[in-house]
């Protein structure tokens, strides 16, 4: 409320006072109309900002700059759009973009073990070569458009949406060996996409993605084949793995034909450093065994591409079809255990191919080979592209935006 002065009686003794009362009142008046002139201004630009915005929210990204996001909180199942709303420091204006650009909000529901910086916005992430928003976060499950779920702590976990257009999403690069609900069709049944490592898969998470974004794989040999160690190199930690790695290794090392240099906490009879290099390790040695901890059809992990990266020549014993994810047929480039079947008998192969100069170095005639150009197996042409499209996440929320786009296409 503004305070009104009284005016006080016309005589000659008050006229000053007088005069003085109604400037004061004056000024008054006119200091009201600016204040409710600004007020109003206020309320309309806060009216703009916040129209339809029940999701109105600060992103932190990884460079400390505060990026505010505003998503519309009505849900056609079509595009997920946004208005990128940043102000500026010094004239305290809005800018906004002169187009909508498409955008994701994926939440992760339960815990993975990705670390702590998964959820973050996507960068370079691109839709119907568009840059698009692809955020990731742990909050506001009820407004994301999708839910990702990391399926291997996901067995006693209630999945369900929180509004009827919203996503789920189920991801893992753990073998169902280990948490065989994942082989469940009806629990994978309930994601809309899935996001691990089977070719069924809508977004393959592959490992090979890591040695393929370079072609680490195709580089040459970090050590002449004369100067490697000639013993088999391990290095291992899981000394309980489902398809008995450790007992084919320690066979090995009982047969003794063949050297066998254990880095790891299995088995282990060689003192490193306390922290060392994996593929630095290998890369020294002839032979070095690639053994997946389960025999799962597509589960390949960082083992056998950490091998192939060092330029060791791998004992691999894994997926059952490992010859659809190499370049090569696979006695080019890798040593098969399930060709084998024993100890002894690998251990005869490894001293075979360990005696003979010509035949070791025609294992990694491959790495001679260009992928894009050379011929190579089918198979692999499908994990390279896979590794081209670039990072799964950013895959997930183009996945989601084509569904998005499909619902709209058909309504």
């Amino acid at each position: 409320m503004v305070a009104i002065h009284k005016w006080p009686h016309k005589t000659p003794r008050n006229r000053s006072a007088f005069r003085a009362c109604r400037t004061t009142n004056a000024i008054i008046a006119v200091g009201a109309i600016i204040l409710a002139c600004i007020v109003m201004n206020l309320y309309s630009f806060s009216y703009l900002r916040n129209d339809d915005d029940e999701d109105s929210r600060t992103i932190h990204l990884d460079n400390d700059k505060d990026i505010h996001l505003k998503h519309s909180s009505e849900k056609k199942g079509s595009k997920i759009e946004s208005l990128l709303v940043s102000a500026e420091k010094d004239t305290g204006t809005v800018s906004t973009p002169s187009k909508k650009v498409a955008r994701i909000h994926v939440v992760t529901v339960n815990r993975h073990n990705f670390g702590s910086n998964y959820e973050r916005e996507v960068p370079n992430c691109k839709y119907k070569e568009e840059l698009m928003e692809c955020i990731y976060t742990k909050a506001n499950d009820e407004k994301a458009d999708v839910l990702l779920y990391h399926m291997p702590n996901a067995k006693s976990t209630i999945i369900e949406r929180q509004y009827p257009d919203q996503l789920l999403a189920g991801m893992s690069m753990e073998p169902s060996a280990y948490f065989q609900h994942q082989m469940d069709p009806k629990f994978l049944s309930k994601f809309d996409i899935r996001m691990y490592y089977n070719r069924m898969s809508e977004v393959p998470l592959l490992f090979s993605n890591a040695w393929l974004d370079k072609m680490q794989i195709f580089e040459p040999i970090k050590v002449k084949s004369t100067d490697k160690v000639p013993a088999l190199v391990y290095i291992n930690s899981n000394c309980a793995a489902k398809n008995g790695r450790n007992d084919i290794v320690k066979g090995v090392m009982d047969i003794g034909d063949v050297d066998v240099h254990s880095y790891g906490i299995c088995l282990r009879n060689k003192i490193g450093e306390k922290r060392f290099h994996k593929v630095d390790v290998m890369a020294k040695y002839k032979f070095c065994i690639a053994i997946e901890n389960s025999n799962e059809i597509d589960y390949i992990s960082e083992k056998l591409w950490q091998a192939l990266e060092a330029g060791c020549l791998p004992v691999y014993w894994g997926a059952p079809n490992i010859a659809e994810h190499l370049p090569v047929a696979l006695n080019k480039i890798i040593i098969n255990y399930a060709d084998f079947g024993s100890p002894k008998a690998l251990s005869d192969e490894i001293l075979r191919i360990n005696n003979d100069d010509k035949l070791y170095e025609e294992f990694f005639e491959w790495k001679k080979l260009d992928p894009h150009k050379d011929k190579v197996l089918p198979g692999f042409k499908w994990v390279l592209e896979v590794a081209e499209r670039g990072h799964a996440k950013c895959e997930l929320c183009k996945y989601a935006m084509k569904i998005f786009d499909n619902r709209t296409d058909v309504t």
